[in-house]
């Protein structure tokens, strides 16, 4: 799956031309100008490149943030060197199918933590690209949400991509001297996981009080049992949607 040209870039570029397009002859002068009032932060030379991951939840857990390292084979001068370091550093990933496999193993296994992988009411709702610098605290990136759609399809899809090294190409082009990015897993509530909550109290406490009844019980006493199961189901579902409300707050607005 062909990354979209919007990817490439962070923001739209203007139809106004620049003053050094203005002016001819001095957009070597400009340009340096801008180079050295630019601050460096970050090293842009490596053959590596890191993109950090972020889920933001709240209480002492605060911001989860994990990283995946990139690697661009076309690099390095042969196979041979290329191959040398990534087994020597068995956690470089250097294709699509490999880098979203990673994305799902961070996320699913040490950012959700079990009780928000099977119980929390929010799941994983999309992706938002965040820029920060050492001095700065994240912002959000307006990136075209046909790209961010993207992104959600390789992360849920990641065996049916025909790219090999189009989104490790994104990554690295996401590489800048002034700022670093980060993508933030963004949750959100899930009706489906609602809806079956909600149902279960309802469809256990009617099987109860019907077998109860069904088998010589006092019908009266068999929908009091069946009532006070329904009421003690809706207080546990309650307490889940507070508690997964909690646990996934926090994060940026746009």
């Amino acid at each position: 799956m062909p990354v979209p040209t919007e990817a490439g870039g962070l923001f739209p570029r203007s139809a106004t031309p620049r003053p050094s397009e203005k002016r001819p002859g001095t957009a070597t002068t400009m340009r340096a100008v801008r180079d050295a009032e630019s601050p460096t932060f970050y090293d842009v030379g490596k053959p590596t490149c890191s993109l950090n991951l972020v889920c933001y939840g709240s209480g002492a857990e605060g911001c989860d943030l994990r990283r995946v390292r990139c690697v661009l084979r076309t690099v390095f001068p042969g196979d041979e060197s290329f191959d040398t370091v990534t087994e020597a550093n068995p956690n470089l990933v250097y294709t699509d199918d490999r880098f979203f496999r990673e994305m799902r193993r961070l996320y699913g296994n040490r950012m959700c933590g079990f009780f928000r992988r099977y119980f929390s009411l929010k799941t994983l709702r999309g992706f938002r690209v965040l820029a920060y610098t050492p001095t700065t605290r994240p912002t959000v990136v307006p990136f075209d949400d046909f790209v961010l759609q993207e992104i959600m399809y390789a992360y849920r899809n990641p065996d049916r991509l025909s790219s090999t090294h189009d989104w490790i190409h994104w990554v690295f082009r996401l590489r800048c001297k002034d700022r670093r990015h980060a993508l933030e897993f963004v949750e959100g509530w899930n009706t489906t996981r609602i809806a079956i909550s909600g149902s279960i109290p309802w469809l256990g406490s009617s099987v109860v009080g019907i077998i109860w009844a069904a088998t010589g019980g006092d019908p009266q006493t068999a929908f009091t049992v069946a009532s006070f199961i329904l009421t003690s189901s809706s207080i546990i579902l309650a307490l889940l949607a507070i508690i997964s409300s909690v646990e996934s707050s926090g994060g940026l607005s746009r």
